[in-house]
């Protein structure tokens, strides 16, 4: 028969192991949360645009 002190060290260490995991998942589920978008998307009309060579002198990394 298991004794009494046996007993309550496996409780401690199986509580320590459950609550180590619930720890893990819930930080890795609110990690993946997506920010909620709190700028309005601007709304341009076709007269607007100036083509991509009109960028590439500023950003040329990105134009490449």
């Amino acid at each position: 028969m298991l004794s009494q002190h046996k007993v309550i060290k496996a409780f401690v260490i199986y509580a320590s192991i459950m609550l180590a995991v619930a720890w893990q998942t819930s930080r890795t589920r609110s990690q993946s949360v997506k920010p909620i978008q709190t700028k309005a998307i601007a709304n341009y009309s076709g007269g607007d645009y100036v083509g991509s060579d009109a960028c590439k002198d500023c950003h040329e990394d990105q134009f490449k």
